[in-house]
This record gives structure tokens, sequence and C-alpha cells, in this order.
């Protein structure tokens, strides 16, 4: 009768398989954590992109407030620093909208003694609801394309990534 009890205890192949199947779940782990912050991340980004054409929609249809100025101001450096040190630069188009979005608020009619109110009809108003909505747009469609891949890519993705640590 043999003694089976260490039998498994010291083969190479099952403590190789233990190693590789934990190196693969933690790997896994770590990505869904990376995708999550980031996830929330981009929430918080179209939420000041919404805010920032509120506060813009209100400023442009209303007499001059240089605080309302200097808030938007404030608020446009933010989201779009914040925009650009998302690790979501595979769409090159995100800086160009991210750039028309702040030309759309502060080309015309903006932080100048020749201000007025204007209706909300008027193209700036449009505009600027047009270049928020493009903007989110784009953050989301780049989001999605970079985290969101088929099974076959995520795996392919995950094993290359694993054994040539790219």
């Amino acid at each position: 009768m043999q003694d089976t009890s260490s039998c498994g205890l010291f083969y190479p192949g099952t403590w190789a398989v233990i190693i590789i199947g934990w190196v693969f779940v933690d790997h896994l782990n770590n990505q869904r954590e990376t995708r999550k912050e980031i996830r929330a991340r981009v929430d918080q980004i179209q939420t000041w992109i919404m805010e920032i054409a509120d506060d813009a929609t209100s400023y442009h249809t209303s007499d001059r407030d240089l605080s309302a100025e200097r808030k938007l101001k404030s608020q446009i450096a933010r989201t779009t620093k914040a925009i650009s040190s998302l690790n979501l630069m595979i769409d090159s188009s995100l800086p160009y909208l991210a750039f028309q979005f702040r030309n759309s608020i502060s080309l015309h009619n903006f932080d100048t003694p020749d201000h007025k109110a204007l209706s909300l009809t008027d193209e700036i108003i449009e505009n600027i609801a047009g270049a928020a909505q493009d903007l989110i747009d784009a953050l989301e469609n780049t989001y999605t394309k970079k985290y969101h891949l088929s099974t076959a890519d995520t795996i392919k993705s995950i094993f290359s990534r694993v054994l040539f640590r790219k």
C-alpha cells in the first residue's frame, strides 16, 4: 500500500498551476479595480462638464458677472486637466473636444466689457450645449473602447500583459 498523504505536495506542476492561477486572478482583480477607478473619474468629469455647461448658460444669459467668469475659468481648467490626466488618450479627439468646449464658452461674449445677456436660443448657448454633449460622448466612447473589449480580446490582452509585461 502506498502512502498518499503527501503525494501532490511536491509536484512542481501543481505549484506552477497554483502560482500561474494566482498571478492571473491577481492581474484580473487589479485590472477591474483600475477600470472602476477610471469609471468613477469619467463619471465625475461628465458631471463637471454638465455643471460647467449650466453655469456657462447662466453666465451668458445674464449680465456680466466677474465672479462667475472666474468660477468658469477655474472649472474649465480643472476639467481639462482631469481629462488630460486620464489614461484614455487612445482617442486623439478628446483634447480637441475639450478645447472646443472651452472655446464654446469663452471665445465670444466672455471676459469682455462688451458682454451682453443672450437669449437661450442664441447660437453661443447652442454651441455650449453641443460641445458639452460631444465631449461627454467622446469620453464615454473612449472608455468603452478601452475597457469593454470582446472576451477574446480581453483574454489576449491579459496574457500578453502577464507574459510580456507590456
